[in-house]
């Protein structure tokens, strides 16, 4: 295939003597018709002149299931044009890959001309410390791991977010748990002076003591 030159001479009945070089261009056959030969061309059946082959695998982008390369399939990958992005429920364009699949990825660097020659960096992707709540800055004020738009105790203080409300003290403030429950117990104890409270109204006083202090006790355990 390619262009190949033939020389022809012709000579008269005179002894004349012509010369005539001729060129013959072999083409490849072309499937998808787009001046890319069959054998040459990473996507044969697709037209792709440009060749685009963002993993550099030698299967065009426009034919890849995979075309960024970091083993997910497009119709589950988040950002197929994105290898360290492929699991995002929350859509907050953190990956969530690390706590689901617990894989090494071994890939160029973001922004890697793939023309070029690039180091090739492997990793274990983030996980998203919210996976189904958007916290896009995954910020984490107790260092818990788990992020503070779906942490129950935001500041670590071991009172949980809903009773620090209630008691009138910050959720974002670890300084104020033990005002926090100061003021639970205070109120229970208001509670507990009403004459129509009954045997019934002691016991769930009682309850709310013992849930409040096995909750701390829990969460202290479970660090």
């Amino acid at each position: 295939m390619g262009e190949d030159p033939f020389t022809v001479t012709v000579t008269d009945d005179n002894g004349g003597i012509t010369t005539q070089v001729i060129n013959i261009t072999v083409l490849a056959p072309d499937a998808d018709g787009d001046t890319i030969g069959d054998p040459t061309d990473n996507c044969p059946n697709i037209a792709n002149t440009d060749q685009a082959d963002l993993d550099g695998d030698n299967i065009g982008d426009v034919c890849d299931d995979d075309k960024d390369g970091d083993g997910f399939d497009v119709s589950v990958d988040a950002d197929d044009s994105d290898a360290y992005l492929a699991t995002d429920p929350d859509n907050d364009l953190v990956d969530s890959t690390g706590e689901a699949y617990y894989i090494q990825l071994c890939l160029p660097p973001p922004g890697c001309d793939p023309s070029q020659a690039c180091m090739t960096v492997c990793y274990v992707p983030p996980q998203d410390n919210c996976p189904v709540d958007s916290n896009s800055t995954q910020a984490d004020l107790d260092g818990d791991l788990d992020g503070d738009a779906c942490d129950v105790d935001v500041d670590g203080d071991n009172i949980v977010n809903t009773i620090e409300v209630a008691a009138g003290t910050n959720p974002s403030d670890p300084s104020d748990g033990d005002q926090a429950e100061q003021a639970s117990v205070l109120a229970l104890s208001v509670t507990k002076n009403v004459p129509a409270m009954g045997g019934f109204g002691i016991f769930l006083l009682w309850a709310s003591l013992l849930g409040i202090g096995f909750m701390r006790y829990w969460q202290k355990d479970s660090r």
